[in-house]
């Protein structure tokens, strides 16, 4: 994953758009971790320009691009699938019918976190 401040709006044309996507960063996750890495890039470096850009932080992020690559993207998604999955099963069938939240048990206890004795 990358994240690219477009400054002139053209970075859609100049990219090779086969293997990745282009996305708005609209993410808070995306939106604190570009944040933090500019504001470690200030303190390592004591870059004005990015000085700056934290100065200008809701425009700038109308400015970035998030670029996934769709490989990536995909294996992601099944990651998640895969253990959102493990977690149903892990899931009593009782439960599962009356829609509670599945039991997830350490496997060296072999207890559930809220069980556990508090230390």
């Amino acid at each position: 994953v990358a994240y690219v401040l477009d400054v002139d709006g053209a970075f859609e044309r100049r990219c090779n758009r086969d293997m990745v996507d282009l996305e708005p960063l609209v993410e808070a996750d995306d939106m604190d971790f570009v944040q933090v890495a500019i504001m470690k890039h200030v303190t390592y470096t004591s870059s004005r320009y990015a000085e700056a850009l934290l100065a200008d932080w809701s425009s700038l992020q109308q400015r970035m691009v998030k670029v996934m690559p769709r490989e990536y993207k995909r294996a992601l998604a099944a990651e998640a699938k895969k253990r959102a999955s493990v977690e149903v099963l892990a899931m009593p069938a009782a439960a599962r019918s009356k829609g509670r939240k599945p039991v997830v048990k350490d496997a060296g206890t072999g207890t559930s976190p809220e069980r556990r004795p508090q230390a």
